[in-house]
């Protein structure tokens, strides 16, 4: 049964249970709500052209209950890798110990693995784990575990929300659960977790139908008369847009359900839930309202999705040998066929079938070259068709990748007649580019095209464009791909000549230079052989990022101007639609859904031919988790109002032609388009603050609608508008007029033309990013006021449209004692106000060598010069000695890491404050053992610097002392130091995260005594 159509009916019962000691940490333990703040997920065996055996989800709801009316089956699956149960997320506190139970049983089960999660930013921790024995009656059994995060390498400051997965142990099992507990400190009795409980369930999807029909349950821990209000909650504004009053009558541990019915439920996101508590919201439904998907692709703006094979399909294992073996995975809860038509109603007419191997599988052929298995393609193919979705065929620079920090990667090894072509004489590639811990297998160009040439004479026009090497600039040199792309251009041109191909997909991901790589890749020629360009803008995702987005595609309009007759442009990825990238997983998931409306919009109305900028995981939500990041491999997913935006923009956008920005003064975007056979225009202001006043000529009619397409006003002879973050879409009617034309003459005011977006401190001076908010140059004027530093003013003129840029505004100490930060306002003028910023810089202190500092209670660092030689010494008066859980990643376990920037003045633009620019590096070196120094991130390859490293540990006492040394640098630097120590990471100066510069301290070379 799909998920989104999931309804539990609960019966009722008369009695009591008494409850005992022990507070319950699991909402819903006897499941009398049924799988609120539960899922799981089924892994199916299958072969490619094969039918999918699916005979449901798993878990499910039963009847056949130790108490009440209610438990879970779980029922086994051969060679089942699934989350077969996953319980809501819960916080577990170090060194407490803590005790699972459960009422269990089961039919050939002997028993079921329990472990306890956590997984933060691609990590996974193990708190603890057990085996309950499922015998034929039912029995209470339990485990208990301590949670040790220095022992268990868990990192609680980066994430301290942990699950419970069970697995059943083979396909002939089925196991019930019944009151489960997790409890702090020793088995006791069970309780539930609160006297009274309430949940509800409501259809995930609607398709234009206005009418919601959902279903709240309540369960109680005594007799008694329950009233329990039912909210609709607006996700995007948060506002309560309806409620309801359901009077229950309840019987001791049994649960009661009644029906719920809300009317004319607007287009968007929402949330159906009772104001009764429960964890991480584990009793909401979670609903969005959508528009009906007609489109099919056409010459107009396309929206498109990143969406797997078309199908819920996965390797059976990441690293498996020559199987071809694949698992179907119920991961929205949907069967055979359900997840292309999700992708579908996204509004997407294109599908981009990641994970690589999904095309190049084919060529990955052991009978040899020129021979191919194209199931997995066909396979693809197939899902694509019969959801009315273009194919993009795609070959990343990843795709032919053998091996990876001593692991065979991609789903099949490469095989032998491959490797043995390898460009670089190396059975297992060699690493180029940014990713240096990358080995890719990279044969003839001559193979690649021929391959290109089978795919194009199977598949012709059923693929909607052809792209290679997508983030080739992490991976190789213009001069190499230039090899790769003249033979797949011209194999592919001779069985599908008006299909475009595309050769040439930059990113910016790891601090890659997308404009250069287009400049020397065009300087070579590479325009005769591509239709288009690609473009990975993970550095300008937003509106408001340091490179704004509509910055960074102009920037690209530019550089590839000259290369002859203008080519179309694809977005093929982003992955995250925030300002920045760092952080981690979590903090890289958190932007709200108008983000992806701005996204579609700067696109289509910057001159886009298409975009897929999201992986379809980005518009769910884990029903049982707040933010781990492994909801993207478990069950039962909720929609959020993200897919509804996504929706909404492919319906207002998707085909659109005539597609141009209207240029105006202040800080607003506008752009106009021709769609449905309408005009309309999209616009929103950048920092949410600004007014629009337009006049509308006579017989003109405006309506406007919000991100979602619901319809919030008409206007005509005046419209005045409040212009916010949301994008607003207005459809023009009437007599004939230029929308883009009224616009530009409507009065645009209350909003900023230019602001701070970061600072720093250098030798002398303060570096203050600013970023010019309007689409038009601004001239104007920055002085600083601060009781800690004497500066004069400066001027500053013809920035150019959304430009970042910096000034240096000279600066000394006014001689008042620093006691922590530097603080004080930047004052900006620019052609009608002042604008005022409160600055907050880290203290950078300018540190003469030699020089000593405390780094915690147990260690200190000292920095000093022998002959030509600078040496780092670390003292640490207790340590742990722990080893690393992978050699190659020595600040897993006891180490010191150092980050060095050897031109710090150097950095050159806003996101260069956040980013490590070519002149820094980052080593580590273990402390348990011998101590080599490792390179960790290079950003343009390792400094010669390094080269001469070396470091040495030796124990002392109950700690150590550990010495880095390395030639002394010809000029001032900058640098801090972070060392990890019974489990725990400890920074010098600024931030635990290498990406943030806030932190680097000035050495002073020049002067220093030997």
């Amino acid at each position: 049964m799909k998920y989104w159509k999931r309804i539990f009916a609960f019966a009722a019962a008369s009695g009591t249970i008494a409850l005992e000691a022990g507070e319950n940490m699991l909402f819903n333990s006897g499941f009398e709500l049924g799988m609120s703040g539960y899922s799981g997920e089924r892994h199916i065996t299958y072969e490619p052209g094969k039918p999918i055996n699916y005979p449901g989800p798993t878990p499910v709801v039963s009847l056949d209950a130790f108490a009440g009316n209610r438990c879970i089956l779980i029922n086994g699956v051969e060679k089942d890798a699934g989350w077969n149960f996953v319980t809501h997320e819960f916080n577990l506190k170090p060194g407490r110990k803590y005790t699972f139970s459960a009422w269990i049983r089961g039919e050939d089960a002997g028993s079921c693995s329990f472990q306890v999660f956590s997984s933060a930013n691609y990590k996974w921790y193990n708190a603890g784990s057990g085996n309950l024995k499922a015998t034929p009656e039912w029995t209470r059994r339990s485990f208990s575990f301590t949670y040790e995060p220095g022992k268990r390498g868990s990192e609680p400051a980066v994430l301290n929300t942990f699950f419970i997965f069970a697995k059943a142990p083979d396909k002939k099992c089925k196991i019930w659960l019944d009151n489960i507990k997790l409890e702090e400190g020793d088995l006791t009795g069970y309780t539930p977790m609160h006297t009274v409980e309430t949940a509800v369930e409501a259809p995930a999807f609607l398709i234009e139908k206005n009418m919601l029909e959902a279903e709240a349950g309540a369960v109680s821990a005594t007799d008694g008369n329950k009233d329990v209000e039912v909210e609709l909650l607006d996700k995007f504004t948060g506002k309560v847009i309806a409620h309801k009053k359901i009077a229950f009558r309840l019987t001791a541990g049994k649960g009661a359900s009644a029906k719920v019915v809300f009317d004319k439920v607007p287009y968007g996101g929402f949330t159906v839930r009772t104001k009764d508590p429960a964890p991480n919201g584990a009793a909401e439904a979670w609903t969005v309202r959508i528009h009906k998907n007609d489109r099919k692709y056409d010459d107009g703006y396309q929206v498109g999705i990143h969406g797997a094979a078309g199908e819920s399909v996965t390797w059976a294992k990441w690293h498996d040998g020559d199987s071809l073996e694949m698992v179907f995975r119920d991961t929205f809860g949907n069967a055979p066929g359900d997840f292309g038509r999700i992708l579908r109603m996204t509004g997407s007419t294109l599908l981009y079938p990641w994970f690589p191997a999904f095309f190049s599988f084919a060529i990955q052929n052991h009978a040899g070259r020129g021979n191919f298995d194209w199931r997995v393609s066909d396979f693809v193919m197939e899902n694509a068709r019969k959801n009315n979705l273009k194919l993009i065929f795609f070959l990343p620079a990843q795709s032919l990748m053998g091996h990876d920090a001593g692991k065979n990667t991609g789903k099949k090894v490469v095989p032998d007649w491959l490797r043995k072509l390898d460009r670089y004489g190396k059975p297992l590639g060699a690493p180029y580019g940014d990713w240096k811990g990358s080995w890719i297998v990279r044969p003839p160009g001559d193979v690649v095209g021929e391959y290109a040439g089978k795919i194009a004479e199977r598949y012709g026009s059923d693929i909607a464009m052809y792209q290679l090497f997508g983030e080739a600039n992490g991976y190789m040199t213009p001069a190499i791909l230039m090899e790769y792309a003249k033979p797949f251009y011209e194999s592919i041109k001779k069985y599908a000549r008006d299909t475009p191909v595309v050769t040439l997909t930059p990113t910016q991901d790891q601090g890659s230079k997308t404009g250069w790589f287009f400049e020397e890749a065009l300087k070579i020629g590479m325009g005769k052989y591509t239709d288009g360009y690609g473009f990975h803008p993970y550095g300008s995702a937003t509106d408001d990022a340091a490179i704004s987005a509509m910055s960074e595609i102009r920037t690209i309009h530019e550089v590839t101007g000259g290369a002859g007759a203008k080519k179309t442009l694809w977005n093929t990825e982003v992955y995250y639609l925030r300002p920045l990238q760092e952080g981690t997983i979590i903090t890289r998931n958190q932007y709200p859904a108008d983000a992806v409306t701005r996204r579609f919009c700067i696109d289509a109305g910057e001159g886009v031919r298409a975009s897929l900028p999201l992986f379809i995981e980005q518009l769910f939500h884990p029903p049982h988790m707040l933010v781990s990041a492994v909801g993207i491999y478990s069950g039962g997913w909720k929609p959020t109002d993200r897919f509804a935006a996504y929706n909404a923009a492919a319906y207002f956008l998707c085909g659109a032609t005539d597609c141009k920005p209207v240029f105006m003064a202040g800080n607003v975007l506008c752009y106009v388009f021709r769609n449905m056979g309408k005009y309309f225009s999209v616009i929103w202001s950048i920092d949410g603050k600004a007014e629009m006043d337009m006049t509308l000529p006579n017989g003109v009619k405006v309506t406007a609608y919000d991100m979602f397409g619901n319809k919030n006003g008409e206007y005509s002879g005046k419209l005045k508008m409040k212009l916010l973050r949301p994008p607003v879409f207005l459809e023009w009617m009437g007599a004939k007029a230029d929308p883009g034309t009224i616009h530009r003459a409507a009065n645009y005011s209350n909003y900023e033309e230019i602001s701070v977006h970061g600072m720093k401190m250098l030798h002398g001076y303060v570096r203050v990013y600013l970023v010019n908010k309007t689409s038009s140059k601004i001239a104007g004027f920055a002085k600083i006021s601060s009781d800690y530093l004497r500066t004069k003013g400066r001027t500053f003129g013809n920035i150019p449209p959304f430009g970042a840029f910096y000034l240096d505004i000279p600066a000394e100490y006014t001689g008042k004692v620093l006691m922590g930060d530097i603080e004080g306002t930047v004052c900006l003028t620019g052609s009608k106000e002042v604008y005022k910023y409160p600055f907050r810089i880290p203290r950078a202190n300018i540190h003469a060598i030699p020089f000593s500092v405390n780094l915690s209670p147990d260690g200190t660092m000292s920095v000093r010069r022998e002959e030509d030689r600078l040496l780092f010494v670390f003292d640490m008066k207790k340590a742990s000695f722990t080893a690393p859980s992978n050699p190659e990643q020595p600040w897993t376990g006891s180490s010191v890491e150092l980050f060095f920037d050897l031109a710090p003045e150097e950095a050159l633009n806003g996101m260069q404050l956040n980013r490590y620019t070519p002149n820094c590096f980052q080593v580590a070196f273990r402390t348990d053992t011998d101590g080599r120094v490792q390179l960790v991130a290079p950003t343009a390859g390792p400094p010669a610097i390094f080269k001469k490293m070396t470091a040495e540990v030796k124990k002392s006492g109950g700690g150590y002392v550990a010495t880095l040394s390395m030639p002394t640098p010809e000029k001032d630097f900058a640098f801090t130091t972070q060392f990890t120590e019974n489990g725990r990471l400890t920074v010098w100066s600024g931030t635990q995260n290498f990406r943030d510069r806030s932190g680097f301290q000035l050495v002073k070379i020049k002067g220093a005594s030997k």
